[in-house]
């Protein structure tokens, strides 16, 4: 049981970790630095993850696969450290007087209530209530392979050591293809296509790859649709899941962002390693991740009206705030750079007032 919960501790430990990482960065940056230096940090930590998978592959064979825990342990420490320094020397002294009011606003709201004004939100706002659908069938199906490509290694390598090697690999490959990715391929393909190509770039490869592995369940198969689900999900896919937030604001933004991944994220870790635990075939496995990808693949189609109404809503409200430090280090969509075209050729002089304002800023 031990195992169990510590899979769940840590899927909810590292989506928490990033999630608020990046709100620090936010608020230690205006909108200038933001769009210079996130991308920086965002690259950063792919090279880390890069860094930590080549690692991994040198020090098992001299360390075992049970002492590297204590590697992460001691990385963790540092990062600790870190996020004190910038939450005193720059979070604190920038947004203390804020923070301090919006804690006060919120101190006489219990913890259930806001639980459930946000599950509430989310079921009332078609745009929210397909993130949040596409967030949890991306999850679901990503937990299956996992486990799956898991299983495959195990069978593969006879020691923990090699399989520990041959994962460290792996991800040092696969981090370093995303990179590539995000400097090359992500920015065009976004402003090209828009949301959708975005939202349905890792469901597409996971519902191609599943059937291909339904056919020749091989270690080969299951480390290709692995690799391929790790790289859209930490570029493209996220880009996509992001720039659906856009519409929204910032405050209402980040709540959400916080429920998804910090609530949502490890109960769906939960549910789909329950239902692993009482069946694990790989028919019944490999059918379910196919069925969610095409569910998630649907949705990410049916996204984008109720994307680009509310993004001109957003726009005719002037409410599209892009000195927002999150929004200034992501490219627009095709879906908004049409609406600020649109706007641009209207009579309304301070839309296109505003409109060349969000050109400026991005």
């Amino acid at each position: 049981w031990f195992i169990f919960a510590f899979t769940v501790w840590a899927e909810a430990f590292v989506n928490l970790l990033v999630l608020q990482s990046w709100a620090i960065f936010s608020d230690c940056f205006d909108s200038r630095q933001a769009k210079r230096l996130l991308p920086l940090i965002g690259i950063g930590g792919t090279l880390g993850a890069v860094g930590g998978g080549w690692l991994t592959a040198q020090f098992v064979t001299h360390l075992g696969t049970s002492n590297l825990l204590f590697i992460c342990v001691l990385f963790l420490i540092v990062y600790s450290f870190m996020g004190f320094y910038i939450l005193k020397y720059y979070v604190k002294s920038v947004r203390e007087q804020d923070i301090n009011r919006r804690m006060a606003a919120k101190v006489h709201v219990s913890i259930g209530n806001r639980f459930l004004s946000t599950l509430t939100h989310i079921l009332q706002d078609r745009l929210l209530l397909f993130i949040a659908l596409s967030f949890i069938t991306i999850h679901l199906s990503t937990t299956i392979i996992n486990f799956q490509f898991q299983t495959s290694v195990q069978g593969h390598f006879s020691h923990e050591n090699e399989i520990t090697a041959f994962m460290g690999k792996f991800y040092a490959l696969a981090n370093l293809f995303t990179i590539f990715i995000q400097l090359f391929v992500e920015n065009r393909l976004i402003s090209s296509y828009g949301l959708v190509i975005g939202l349905s770039s890792t469901p597409l490869f996971n519902f191609m790859g599943m059937g291909g592995f339904l056919i020749s369940p091989v270690l080969a198969m299951v480390t290709l649709i692995k690799f391929f689900e790790t790289v859209t999900r930490s570029s493209i896919h996220n880009t996509g899941l992001e720039l659906a937030y856009i519409p929204l604001p910032s405050l209402q933004r980040r709540k959400i962002k916080l429920f998804i991944n910090g609530i949502m994220a490890p109960l769906s870790v939960l549910i789909m390693s329950t239902i692993i635990g009482f069946y694990n075939s790989h028919f019944f496995l490999t059918v379910t991740t196919l069925s969610l990808s095409g569910i998630a693949l649907w949705l990410a189609i049916q996204m984008r009206k109720p994307y680009t109404a509310k993004l001109q809503e957003a726009l005719h409200t002037r409410r599209l705030k892009v000195d927002d430090t999150e929004l200034s280090s992501k490219m627009l969509s095709s879906e908004s750079n049409a609406l600020i075209e649109a706007s641009l050729r209207g009579n309304d002089v301070e839309l296109i007032l505003f409109s060349l304002q969000l050109i400026r800023d991005t």
